[in-house]
């Protein structure tokens, strides 16, 4: 079985590779661009300086901004995904072991994102700041070894605790670093 996936797989690549020859050989048709090359350019130049003017909102009265305010909450939300809001689900923040250091504590967190699904993370708290103090969340893409394991996020956070910020690095549920119950 798998000897016959294997050259299953081999002829079709052989197969593909085949058809982009053939049809990269003949490619000697009409050219179908619609303007040429400079006009192109300066349409695109064109486009490029117009886009990346400074528009400053334009807002009579408070009303008009509520209604900005509105439209624009209503069209990030929509672009995140989040067009109905899903519905809530208790936070379930557990703490787990915790690193005591002379500016901050770090503690191993882990708290419920949908019903039955965990995130892990770690809790940066600075011990000499305000309550309610700013808070900053980490969410570092998918780096190799996670931002456990990163000194520029840990200095990151660090720094930003020496400031009286706390700091949330959430870990990738792809990297197995959520607990299912």
């Amino acid at each position: 079985m798998k000897r016959n996936l294997s050259r299953c797989r081999r002829l079709i690549v052989v197969l593909l590779g085949v058809t982009v020859m053939v049809g990269s050989a003949g490619n000697t048709g009409p050219d179908i661009r619609v303007f040429p090359e400079k006009e192109r350019m300066e349409m695109l130049k064109a486009y490029w300086t117009r886009m990346s003017k400074e528009q400053p909102i334009q807002t009579a009265s408070l009303k008009d901004w509520g209604n900005r305010q509105a439209f624009l909450r209503k069209q990030a939300m929509a672009g995140f995904g989040l067009d109905p809001l899903l519905p809530r689900v208790p936070l379930n923040l557990t703490y787990g072991p915790s690193i005591e250091r002379d500016d901050c504590t770090i503690s191993w967190v882990y708290f419920q994102t949908f019903p039955g699904i965990y995130a892990t993370g770690f809790l940066y708290m600075p011990k000499k700041a305000e309550f309610p103090a700013p808070a900053v969340f980490h969410s570092h893409g998918h780096w190799a070894s996670g931002a456990a394991n990163d000194a520029l996020v840990e200095s990151r956070c660090i720094g930003l605790a020496h400031r009286g910020y706390v700091s949330l690095v959430v870990q990738p549920v792809a990297r197995l670093y959520c607990r299912m119950k």
